[in-house]
């Protein structure tokens, strides 16, 4: 039998205490590994799909594409492109989701990232969002293990007239 994911070596890859002890282009490194997985972490233009002539430009934290001159980030195209918290809060709110074994709340991870309550809100929706971004069309490939995640919540049945109490 296949032992569970966060038991796993790769799941102890990114730790929070590794994340706390990361610098921002260990931060980047570590976003391009889970972004660009096909290509072993060399990223690929979001504008033009090339992935042939690419340079990253340490000053800005970006990367540059001489086939098309457009400039990108690892964030760029995501659910996260736009948001200005570090990379580091952002990897340490995604480690603290996939560890929670019944979810976390949006004022537990407040509390744990040290951000405003509407921040870690808007972080979790967008993780969650993530989720729902998969094609279902595909299937799945090699070991899949299946756990219990809510992720759009309880339907709540429509109101009927005849089923109303009138006191």
């Amino acid at each position: 039998m296949a032992q569970h994911f966060l038991l796993s070596a790769e799941a102890r890859k990114l730790s929070l205490i590794k994340i706390a002890r990361m610098n921002d282009f260990q931060a980047i490194a570590a976003f391009r590994q889970v972004r660009w997985f096909e290509t072993k972490g060399k990223p690929v233009c979001p504008c033009c799909g090339s992935g042939g002539k690419i340079y990253f430009i340490a000053s800005r934290k970006q990367f540059k594409c001489k086939e098309c001159a457009s400039f990108f980030s690892v964030t760029s195209g995501t659910v996260f492109h736009g948001n200005k918290l570090p990379l580091q809060t952002i990897l340490a709110a995604i480690a603290i989701f996939v560890n929670a074994a019944k979810g976390i709340s949006a004022l537990q991870l407040s509390r744990d990232l040290d951000v405003q309550y509407k921040t870690a809100w808007v972080l979790l929706h967008k993780i969650r969002e993530s989720l729902m971004d998969y094609d279902s069309s595909r299937p799945f490939q090699g070991v899949v293990e299946m756990d219990g995640v809510y992720v759009n919540g309880y339907i709540r049945p429509r109101n009927k007239l005849e089923k109303r109490r009138l006191n």
